[in-house]
């Protein structure tokens, strides 16, 4: 996924770029925008935080997040862009 942080508000956009674009309004420092991604992702999917944690980029705007409790189908019918 590809985060835009210190944006203007918290929101999922959608698919750009073969990426899932994601904006946060923490800025990119001390992790804060990565806790922020997964807030985000949490509640834009309906399962505990503790069920998502950015396993890879956590030093980039490209992030890998490892999502727990969920299939990869519910995943994508959660994150409906239709």
């Amino acid at each position: 996924m590809k985060v835009i942080p210190n944006s203007s508000k918290d929101e999922v956009v959608g698919y750009l770029d073969g990426y899932l674009k994601i904006k946060v309004r923490a800025k990119a420092e001390k992790g804060m925008a990565n806790r922020a991604v997964e807030l985000l992702m949490s509640a834009s999917l309906n399962i505990a935080k503790s069920n998502i944690k950015v396993v890879k980029g956590e030093h980039s705007k490209y992030k890998t997040l490892e999502v727990y409790s969920i299939t990869e189908t519910e995943f994508n019918q959660q994150l409906d862009f239709s």
